[in-house]
């Protein structure tokens, strides 16, 4: 087998696998998930079910290990996995088995297996508080918010929570924390940028030296973003030579770096740099400050990033062919527009339209007699031809909890799986989601405090963003039956992206390959696959399941052959 089969195996599945090659066909080999004596971060949580051949049906019990007696989950599911999100609660341990069922009678009871959820003072209501009026929109439908590096379900419930050492986060900023394919999460702090399992295990780690310049002072900074190839492209800053000296008071100049999986440097560029090599940047080489890139968004085809520059209040245009920006929205503005001030984002829609908030507040530095204004969100069109900018439409955010406006630094806009536009107001407790009239769907205000006898206090959250739950991909491959010679096996999606897959069937412990099969899967959807006839006396038939472009390692199923129980 590959070695890098065995990298993210639990040690039980490992020892499994080194056992499987001397086993009869007929002992299966449970993908049981959570796996067992598992400590969870989350009250949502996918079950998987050993492939019990000539089943009809599966019944997952849950018990509350402090609670005896009647089972706090009962479910019933056709397929392998089942996710349950709800009767599960944050610092609670359970005990859970499933049984196989047919023509109503239980044909087989698994073994009872342990997980807890742990405890966060985040997903505690009496400490952290989510206030949310309008529609609720749909009950497995998240939103995931920076600042409390946690996701709430419409209702503004915690489902989940990232676990880190400081937990009120009290001294660690968490920034554009974002679910991936793979159902990892990206996300900065001031420590640095991270990939991270939802349980808070690092994946990756972006190098502690920042290859631009070297300086041992040059950080992260507002987004991080992994590609669909496994490759990382992250903002950070430098300063100029001598100016180290100054320290927090140096004028700070944007990077952006795009490491690839081992962590070597792919391409980089530097706001320096194109001070001197850029027309559309060299008119900025006086400034005293660096334009203070707050996010980055990529092209459908990958071939230009847009750069959104909070100091400029403008979004420029990269090309990757030379390296070079090639437009901005100040200088190539094809139709008139109310043009943004200390703008954040941006954020490129399935449409292919630039979303951009626009703060909406003083070009120069934010000072308390500015006059208080209502932030906005901003549809752009960008024409690769012309590279010309074409505005297309503004919503005004408001609040009837802020009558007078909203001023502030940061906020940020996004796209829901819905369409629709997302919103995270800079400077206030508040986030909204408004559909493509403008009309507001729901809103949400955000309140923490140290202890129950202490007054809540509003708080902000930089980036929010909309999922439909916590598991993008999750694909089951189940044996149905032997008919004329050939195998049939069942696929399914439970996850909520639709997800493109490849199965290589082998025999044995040399990984004799043979037959490769791929396809697409909607979400809860199933494919019935059809094994040609191949020789498996001598050897039991395992299976590699692998979603290509997620970054999801291979998921192993081992003895598929399984005889009827």
């Amino acid at each position: 087998m590959n070695p890098r089969h065995f990298l993210r195996l639990p040690k039980t599945r490992l020892l499994l696998l080194v056992l499987s090659a001397g086993l009869s066909c007929c002992t299966a080999m449970a993908n049981i998930h959570p796996v067992n004596g598992s400590r969870l971060s989350t009250i949502h949580v996918m079950f998987e079910f050993d492939n019990i051949t000539g089943a009809q049906d599966y019944e997952l019990l849950v018990f509350d290990i402090n609670q005896p007696g009647k089972p706090v989950v009962c479910k019933s599911a056709k397929q392998l996995a089942l996710l349950i999100t709800s009767g599960l609660q944050f610092d609670h341990a359970y005990n859970w088995y499933f049984r196989a069922m047919k023509n109503g009678k239980v044909q087989y009871t698994s073994p009872s297996y342990h997980f807890s959820i742990l405890y966060s003072v985040r997903t505690n209501p009496s400490y952290f508080r989510q206030e949310v009026s309008g529609k609720l929109i749909s009950q497995t439908d998240l939103v995931v918010i920076d600042n409390a590096a946690m996701a709430i379900n419409r209702r503004g419930e915690a489902v989940w929570f990232l676990p880190i050492q400081d937990d009120a986060l009290q001294k660690r900023n968490v920034r554009d924390l974002d679910l991936t394919p793979a159902g990892t999460f990206t996300h900065l702090d001031n420590l640095g940028a991270y990939e991270r399992y939802p349980d808070s295990l690092i994946v990756w780690h972006a190098p502690a030296e920042i290859p631009v310049d070297g300086s041992a002072k040059a950080g992260y900074h507002h987004q991080l973003t992994k590609l669909t190839d496994g490759s990382y492209v992250v903002g950070g800053f430098q300063y100029k030579a001598g100016d180290e000296a100054a320290g927090a008071d140096a004028p700070r100049y944007n990077t952006l770096i795009h490491y690839n999986k081992d962590s070597s440097v792919r391409w980089y560029w530097s706001e320096l740099e194109s001070m001197k090599t850029d027309s559309l940047f060299r008119r900025y080489r006086n400034n005293q400050g660096g334009g203070h890139l707050n996010g980055f968004a990529f092209s459908k085809d990958m071939n230009r990033i847009f750069l959104s520059f909070k100091n400029l209040s403008d979004v420029f245009v990269l090309n990757f062919a030379d390296g070079k920006l090639e437009s901005s929205i100040k200088t190539r503005m094809a139709t008139k527009a109310p043009l943004f001030r200390q703008q954040h984002g941006p954020f490129l829609t399935a449409d292919n339209k630039l979303v951009i908030y626009n703060n909406n507040i003083s070009d120069e530095r934010e000072e308390e007699n500015d006059k208080i204004t209502h932030p906005s969100v901003q549809l752009y069109r960008y024409d690769t031809l012309t590279k010309a900018f074409y505005f297309e439409r503004e919503f005004v955010i408001q609040s009837k909890r802020y009558p007078d406006g909203i001023a502030g630094k940061e906020g940020y806009a996004s796209e829901t799986s819905k369409g629709n536009i997302l919103v995270c107001a800079g400077g206030a407790n508040y986030a909204a989601e408004l559909n493509r009239s403008g009309i507001k769907q729901w809103e949400c205000y955000f309140s923490r405090r140290p202890d129950t006898l202490s007054p809540w206090t509003a708080y902000s959250n930089y980036r929010c963003r909309q999922v439909p739950s916590l598991y993008p991909v999750y694909l089951t491959l189940q044996y149905l039956y032997t008919k004329n010679g050939e195998y049939y096996f069942r696929m399914y999606n439970a996850g909520h992206s639709i997800a493109r897959y490849e199965l290589q069937f082998f025999t044995g412990g040399n990984e004799v390959l043979k037959k490769n099969f791929s396809g697409s899967l909607s979400p809860g959807s199933v494919e019935t696959i059809r094994l040609p006839l191949i020789d498996v006396k001598e050897q039991p038939l395992h299976c590699y399941v692998m979603a290509p472009g997620t970054g999801m390692a291979a998921k192993t199923y081992f003895n598929l052959l399984t005889e009827e129980k």
